[in-house]
């Protein structure tokens, strides 16, 4: 989390009065749990850092949809939740991913 504002208890900013961003890491391939936290929490910017498979292990079309099927499913948590529980206006929802277009290349992201 991004932290700011007033402490609301105690002094050493363990309970602020506004979070700037949310930030969940995925470093394997369950982005649902933390696609689940961002919904759930409040935060003008939710981020969702994850990785994708490398372009060169892309040889088969499940690699290679892998992750545009997974943020259709994440999308269609947020809308089934946000018809229980709406967010506020204004809030956006960052995807960072990263991959390797060679083996031991650099990593790139993408958003």
């Amino acid at each position: 989390m991004y932290v700011g504002g007033e402490n609301l208890f105690r002094s050493n900013m363990c309970y602020p009065s506004k979070i700037y961003a949310l930030i969940e890491h995925e470093n394997a391939f369950n982005l649902e749990e933390e696609m689940w936290k961002l919904i759930f929490w409040r935060s003008h910017l939710k981020v969702l850092i994850c990785y994708d498979y490398n372009d060169y292990d892309k040889t088969s079309t499940a690699k290679s949809k892998w992750l545009e099927r997974k943020i259709r499913k994440l999308l269609s948590m947020q809308k089934k939740v946000r018809g229980y529980i709406p967010e506020p206006q204004g809030v956006e929802y960052l995807f960072l991913r990263a991959c390797r277009k060679e083996p031991r290349g650099t990593i790139f992201w993408k958003w």
